[in-house]
């Protein structure tokens, strides 16, 4: 079964933040995996939570918004894009 491709047209400002914020995901991620509930303090676990929900949400938003462009481009390429 063939998938379309998606192409995502990103400046390198944007790629850094993507790979910034998915870096922070698993980062987080990879602390909650492998903490033990019991040597976290009380607060560790929302603070990490939180992060990781916005993190997440950036790069819904940010993924949202290429789409967006993409779409109102009529998707062509905009110049300054890889």
């Amino acid at each position: 079964m063939e998938h379309p491709a998606v192409v995502l047209h990103l400046t390198l400002d944007q790629r850094d933040q993507l790979d910034r914020l998915l870096r922070t995901l698993i980062a987080h991620g990879d602390v909650i995996a492998m903490s033990k509930p019991e040597c976290l303090e009380a607060q560790t676990l929302p603070t990490l939570g939180q992060a990781i929900f916005d993190a997440a949400n950036a790069v819904r938003e940010m993924l949202e918004q290429r789409v967006e462009q993409t779409h109102q481009a009529g998707g062509r390429r905009p110049p300054n894009f890889e």
